[in-house]
């Protein structure tokens, strides 16, 4: 059942203050348009969910403490939104003044997973993208992909070296994240992927993949999707994603087939 805003929630709400006011730097927008919105969420922080216009109800919401943001003057548009505990998750329904509902996939993550959260999330329709003439020319996924691929810097990506193992559908094949760009619209992965194998040789049926659920992958490129068995040359191969900018890499679904001899 959903809980009416204005009458169910505790009178006693927290001011933040200057935390509040420090985040808006690391706004994210998310533009809704009534699918799911995957959002990530730091466990045992506070983050910022603003929307276009107040938010009048919401649902399955348990899991997670959701307050107006300011309690000397409760906007219901700027809410502050904490986990329970340190692996909740919920589809919360948002149902805004007008009727709109803005479905969040909320996650959380552990603070030392390297997985990217933000302080605060701007929930805008899409239409809004678009809306300004003088918007400058945004960078396309395209683009971002073929400068993945040259490994050239990106006007405003951060681009951020790591190494770090990908848990995935594949078993038989070791996948290891070694760099992430981020951005305000796209963000793009580079795998490292390994057959694990020695006997056996493995393609990698890229049209297949996937990242998160619902799918959040928008190009995908490999280097070469034939792996060789291990220690054999050609082993390893280097793949490479841009997602939607509320992907997580640790939802990766790389499907592959083994090789089959030709007699």
């Amino acid at each position: 059942m959903g809980h009416l805003l204005s009458s169910r929630w505790p009178i006693t709400f927290f001011v933040i203050g200057s935390l509040f006011y420090s985040n808006i730097a690391l706004a994210l927008k998310v533009y809704y348009t009534g699918a799911q919105q995957k959002i990530t969420l730091a466990a045992g922080e506070q983050t910022i969910f603003r929307f276009d216009e107040p938010v009048k109800t919401l649902s399955n919401a348990s899991q997670f403490s959701i307050l107006p943001a300011d309690e000397v003057s409760p906007d219901y548009a700027v809410l502050k939104v904490s986990p329970r505990g340190s692996s909740s998750k919920a589809e919360i329904h948002f149902i805004l003044a007008s009727g709109k509902v803005v479905r969040v996939n909320a996650v959380t993550v552990s603070k030392k997973s390297g997985v990217r959260t933000h302080g605060v999330y701007d929930f805008q329709p899409r239409r809004e993208e678009f809306s300004s003439a003088s918007q400058a020319v945004k960078l396309t996924e395209l683009d971002l992909l073929k400068a993945m691929i040259k490994g050239d810097r990106v006007t405003g990506y951060n681009i951020k070296s790591i190494s770090r193992k990908v848990g995935s559908s594949a078993s038989r094949l070791k996948i290891r994240l070694t760099k992430i760009y981020s951005g305000d619209h796209f963000t793009g992965y580079v795998f490292n992927v390994e057959n694990k194998s020695s006997k056996k040789a493995f393609d990698i049926e890229l049209p297949l993949l996937k990242l998160g659920h619902p799918n959040n992958a928008i190009l995908s490129q490999v280097d070469d999707n034939r792996l060789a068995p291990k220690g054999i040359y050609g082993s390893s191969t280097t793949l490479r994603v841009v997602a939607k900018s509320t992907a997580s890499y640790y939802n990766l679904s790389l499907p592959f087939k083994e090789v089959v001899a030709k007699k």
